[in-house]
């Protein structure tokens, strides 16, 4: 039975096996198991010096810790994660290659900055961390108000920096 009906059939499997898991698709290693990409182990790295370093050098030095993947986010400023919390923790202790320093850090992206737009002056600040408790944020940060250049005059806009969940007890009341 090789008719137009069998290639179909062959094209669904194949079609099947490669959508088989599509979440986890590139996750596999080589040994048939998964591979974690966790937020926890990932870390931002910064060269600075002024020997410049390619990404390949970067990979080729960092090899030995066991990461998974690297994702350049900017000029000499990496995302790295890797496999486990050793690796993580030799990482964090920073490097050179050559002259350039290679240092990591932690993400930390609970917390942002957060501006009001155009509120109006007569608006306190406690309503606003009122209504930010409400969305489930809190400030962390006294709450600024911005000015008109050269002035002292409000021109209505706030910011503050915000954490998320209520693990911020370090919060402004």
């Amino acid at each position: 039975m090789d008719g137009p009906e069998n290639n179909d059939l062959t094209k669904q499997r194949i079609m099947a096996k490669e959508t088989k898991n599509p979440e986890n698709r590139d996750r596999e290693k080589n040994d048939g198991t998964q591979r974690k990409y966790e937020k926890e182990l990932t870390l931002q790295i910064e060269l600075t010096g002024a020997e410049k370093v390619t990404i390949m050098e970067l990979l080729k030095c960092v090899r030995g810790l066991f990461f998974i993947a690297c994702r350049c986010i900017g000029m000499d400023k990496y995302k790295i994660t890797m496999t486990n919390a050793v690796g993580k923790s030799r990482l964090l202790d920073g490097f050179k290659i050559g002259t350039t320093i290679v240092m990591a850090k932690e993400l930390n992206n609970d917390e942002l900055v957060v501006s009001f737009l155009t509120l109006p002056t007569y608006i306190s600040d406690q309503e606003i961390i009122d209504k930010l408790h409400g969305w489930g944020v809190s400030a962390i940060s006294p709450i600024k108000r911005r000015t008109w250049p050269g002035t002292n005059i409000a021109d209505g806009t706030r910011s503050s920096l915000i954490v998320s969940g209520p693990s911020s007890s370090a919060a402004v009341n």
